[in-house]
């Protein structure tokens, strides 16, 4: 007998996940980037597409890792160098002044021993950041131009608004454990009164020093995210200031998930530990069927010498993590998206990155300050037609769909063949097809009010009540059914989800006796769309969750508009069940 599904075991199995044997950024072994007592902090190159012309190097020196604002933080800037000819004849590469050598290869930074004995002996360190300008002279010796001495005081951060009640902690408090080390420059696992923190700060290089006094989207996250008592918003536990508590800003912490975001338990679970590995989780077309040729947009219906159209395909393997826990998770965003839209706010650049897996096994949301901004794949086609990056519902809301699609299937890496194009995913396998519950919602969606039908509190309705169901029938079926279950598949009798011409869907629909009396002026209506680009089944056939095509109006195409949905009914059938055959997996 298998075990029943309830609502209990899906919590635990979500708990499971939230808890991992190993957190995340727990610390492989001892430091290995150490030198003498020197660090590499961080290196950038400026240029242009000729050649890189300038760049810097960070070095820290005698840091004690476990605090901050310890030892010596020491910022190297170099300019390309261009010795006299008569002063200085190359006989070989590596006579080149070092800052060259560090702008024209692979060095990215100025040498560990190169520093230790050429540069750091020269330096007058008084004051917790020293800056200099780094240059070799014509006998190849190391010199010191500018040198400028800073301390934490000198750096102008932002005073600590008032309405913020938020308690706060002095950054001198904080304790950094040994056993965890994150990647991320501005970001470290940190200690407070026995508790592990996530602590998002302020850099205190001086190339930081211009970008906290202006525009601090550092507060104005913690401004946002201080406005919501919600479970689904993730809250800062504490206010990080330094001098004393009515001091300047210097970030914040909030719990830490030792699980971290979505997109880290999918690599977790996966065990995607590097490039190579997550490249078997990208989405890519497949190549295998030899009357099917790969989907280029730029010839999509001007020159195509087949029938069958381009059947996208997602690189996954099996799928691991129940459906279940996913349609919980999925549940936790749309919530998470509905108490911002309910408060008027919108993000509109959102990814699997932004909600992270709490111990207690739900999902909550992190980054929500709007930004005028997108991420490839993740925004809506017309963006790209009118440029406005303004946030807005439909933005949020189309952006939900590609991260449910993400969800659903376990997808790590987002790529297609055509980076520069903006979104223009579908939600199907190989076999051109969609889960099971995915047309059931978009008709439940279309049941309710036109004008409400892209609100995210009606999207969290459905996917309660698909939730619902998922548990009804879980009940009466072992774990390995129900995984089976989970991977049954809605199977068109054609290609839906392909690109598809005004004529195709013409004759899809008569083909099927799907047209009406009132749908063929729908499609006469919409082929002065045509001309200007495909139309997507899943436009339809998915709306609102994933809406992939750009029609070159002005409007979202992630909002519902009658057109779409006497199509979409059309398609469907406007009072029979619809026309699709189950096939189980």
């Amino acid at each position: 007998m298998g075990a029943t599904v309830s609502k209990t075991s899906v919590l635990t199995k979500a708990q499971i996940l939230g808890n991992p044997e190993e957190p995340l950024y727990l610390a492989k072994g001892p430091r290995t980037n150490l030198y003498h007592g020197i660090t590499l902090l961080q290196a950038s190159c400026f240029g242009s597409q000729d050649g890189w012309e300038a760049g810097d190097t960070t070095f820290g020196y005698q840091l004690d890792f476990t605090r901050f604002e310890t030892g010596y933080i020491i910022h190297i800037k170099y300019e390309r160098n261009f010795p006299e000819e008569s002063d200085m004849i190359l006989t070989n590469p590596l006579d080149d002044p070092m800052e060259n050598q560090v702008l024209d290869t692979e060095l990215g930074n100025i040498p560990f021993s190169y520093f230790n004995h050429h540069i750091l002996p020269k330096l007058n360190l008084t004051s917790y950041i020293t800056s200099i300008q780094f240059y070799t002279d014509p006998k190849g010796n190391a010199c010191i131009g500018r040198e400028t001495q800073y301390s934490v005081e000198d750096i102008h951060y932002n005073t600590i608004l008032e309405n913020l009640t938020t308690p706060r902690v002095r950054v001198s408090e904080l304790v950094v454990p040994e056993t965890y080390r994150t990647h991320h420059p501005h970001i470290k696992i940190v200690q407070y009164l026995g508790n592990l923190y996530a602590y998002k700060f302020h850099g205190i290089l001086p190339l930081s020093f211009e970008s906290t006094t202006n525009n601090d989207d550092l507060l104005q996250e913690v401004v946002e995210l201080s406005k919501f008592n919600s479970p689904f918003i993730l809250s800062p536990s504490f206010i990080v200031t330094d001098r004393n508590n009515a001091g300047q800003f210097r970030g914040f912490l909030h719990p830490f998930m030792p699980a971290g975001s979505i997109l880290d338990v999918f690599k977790t679970v996966h065990r995607i530990e590097s490039e190579e590995d997550s490249k078997r989780h990208r989405f890519r077309f497949s190549t295998q069927d030899t009357k099917t040729t790969p989907y280029d947009p730029r010839v999509d219906f001007l020159d195509r010498q087949h029938k069958s159209l381009a059947k996208p395909l997602l690189s996954l393997g099996e799928l691991a993590i129940s459906w279940s826990v996913k349609l919980s998770w999925a549940i936790d965003i749309v919530s998470a998206i509905k108490v911002l839209h309910k408060a008027g706010s919108f993000c509109s650049d959102f990814t699997l990155e932004n909600f992270l897996v709490t111990r207690e096994g739900h999902v909550t949301m992190i980054d929500i300050a709007p930004v005028r901004g997108f991420t490839l794949y993740y925004a809506p086609p017309e963006l790209k037609e009118d440029g406005d990056l303004t946030p807005s519902e439909p933005r949020d809301v189309y952006n939900f769909g590609v991260v449910l699609w993400m969800l659903s299937e376990e997808i790590i890496q987002l790529r297609l063949d055509s980076p520069e194009e903006i979104a223009g995913v579908t939600w199907r396998d190989a076999e051109g097809c969609a889960p099971v519950w995915y047309p059931s919602s978009a008709l439940l969606l279309l049941e309710q009010h036109l004008e409400d039908a892209h609100v995210c509190v009606n999207i969290v309705n459905i996917m309660e009540q698909s939730n619902a169901e998922s548990q009804r029938l879980g009940s009466q079926s072992t774990d390995a059914e129900d995984k089976a279950r989970i991977k049954t598949l809605v199977v068109w009798r054609r290609s839906l989800g392909y690109p598809v011409s005004f004529e195709d869907m013409k004759e899809y629909a008569a083909a099927n006796n799907l047209l009406s009396s009132a749908v063929p002026n729908v499609l006469t209506h919409m082929t002065s769309r045509m001309k200007n680009g495909p139309i997507f089944f899943d436009w339809f056939y998915g709306e609102p969750f994933v809406g992939v095509a750009a029609d070159n109006s002005r409007r979202s195409i992630s909002m519902a508009t009658p057109e779409r949905i006497e199509i979409l009914k059309a398609i469907l059938g406007k009072t029979d069940p619809p026309k699709w055959t189950i096939v189980g997996v």
